[in-house]
Order: structure tokens, then sequence, then C-alpha cells
């Protein structure tokens, strides 16, 4: 039976590949704030080795200004990695919304003849413990993934 486990294997895999796909356009704000994010992290970066420069050198280039920058490009990054982690959460919410009402389409289109093949808490199981399990996916990989 090992050809049954490469087959279930493959359509896990295919399915992960689509739902990555569906879930891009999900994440898109979380990633423009991540790349936001970045940018304001190189600035910072400058700001920073501009402020220790000017301590150390003494050589006249104003200390505050610097300071200035470093404070407002760390509050502002501060700012769009939370605005980055709520379009992620939304993303994730988004996607595991869709999945629950794809799958309960689904079981319903089967009809009662479904309980024949298992119970029913198993299929919610499913749309419940399995679908909710998917946050990670959609709001913590996806994104960066795509970036």
């Amino acid at each position: 039976m090992p050809w049954a486990m490469d087959a279930r294997k493959k359509a896990a895999t295919a399915w992960l590949r689509q739902q990555s796909k569906i879930g891009r356009r999900a994440a898109s704000g979380a990633v423009i704030f991540n790349i936001v994010g970045t940018l304001l992290a190189i600035l910072q970066a400058v700001a920073a080795a501009d402020l220790l420069r000017a301590l150390i050198v003494h050589d006249g280039q104003p200390v505050l200004l610097a300071a200035i920058v470093f404070a407002v490009a760390a509050i502002a990054r501060a700012l769009v990695m939370a605005a980055a982690d709520a379009a992620a959460f939304s993303a994730g919410a988004a996607g595991r919304r869709r999945l629950r009402s794809e799958t309960l389409v689904r079981l319903l289109s089967i009809g009662p003849s479904l309980l024949r093949q298992g119970h029913s808490a198993h299929f919610t199981g499913i749309v419940v413990d399995r679908i909710e399990a998917l946050d990670g996916f959609f709001a913590r990989w996806v994104p960066p993934r795509w970036l």
C-alpha cells in the first residue's frame, strides 16, 4: 500500500499549493506591510549608524537629527509591523472561513449517506479542529513564503 500513501501525499501537496495560491491574495496586505517594515528597519539602521558616528567623531554633525530619525523610524516600524500582524490574522481568518464554508457545502451535498461512512463527530472535527489548525498556514506561512 505504499502507492496509496504516495497518492494521498501528492493530493495533499496539490491541495496545499492550491490553497497557497488562493491565500496569496488575502495575504497581500501583510506582505506589503512587511516590505515597508523592512525598509523602515534599514532606515533605522542607517540612523543608528549615523547617530553613533556623530557621537564618536564629534564632527559638528547634528546628533539630534539622527536621534529623531531613529526614533521616528522605530515608532513607524512598530506600527507597520502591528498592521502586518493584523493583516496576517485577517488573511488567516478569511482562509479558515472560506474552507469551513467549502467543507460544509461539500458535506451537505453528500447528504445523510455520509453518516454511514463515519460518525458525525469525526466530520465535525474535520470542519472545526482541522480547519482551525490551518490558521498558522494562512497567517504565518503564506506571507513570508510570498516575500
